[in-house]
């Protein structure tokens, strides 16, 4: 049962009243329901923003707690997540350990965030070689040896959240 006309297209999240019966029904509810109601990953979520990277990283109505860069360019993510490397010592990185609510991830275009920095006059004090500690609680790289000049988006997507899946259930504030 939906209440009024959905375009075509559209994800809808439906709740199964009975798996049993001939006729399966069930009702549309809020995209966050499986997650709130049975803690279960139900997709991420991508907002559109109106403006430029100034104005996704100032967060507009969302206040981000954390925010990642991607590059290739990145420290290993390993070494930012779990510590040196080399040396498996906590001590020596692993600063993603910061409790957060809301977690922003952003992915640059093909010649990566630091070209999108050099080209924003939203940050003329900026260089695109500076951005990731000016701009990020973490820069990382979460392709290390790609072996290609890019990789393309919705791979980077993929790749990033299961390199960051363990991290990210960890330090959330509310669990969830």
């Amino acid at each position: 049962v939906v209440p009024g006309k959905i375009p075509a297209g559209a994800r809808v999240t439906c709740e199964i009243e009975d798996y049993k019966a001939k006729q399966v029904r069930g009702k549309a509810v809020a995209s966050s329901a499986p997650r709130e109601t049975d803690g279960v990953y139900w997709g991420y979520m991508v907002r559109g923003v109106k403006g430029g990277l100034k104005d996704v990283l100032d967060g507009g109505q969302w206040q981000y707690d954390l925010k990642i860069g991607t590059s290739e360019r990145g420290e290993k993510v390993d070494a930012v997540l779990f510590g040196n490397a080399r040396t498996g010592d906590p001590a020596d990185g692993g600063r993603f350990s910061k409790p957060y609510k809301h977690l922003l991830i952003v992915f640059g275009g093909v010649n990566g965030i630091e070209q999108c920095v050099d080209d924003d006059e939203d940050f003329p004090h900026v260089s695109g070689d500076e951005c990731g500690a000016a701009l990020f609680d973490a820069f990382v790289n979460t392709v290390p040896l790609q072996g290609s000049r890019t990789v393309r988006t919705e791979e980077a997507v993929l790749l990033t959240l299961a390199k960051l899946r363990s991290a990210c259930i960890n330090n959330t504030k509310d669990g969830a």
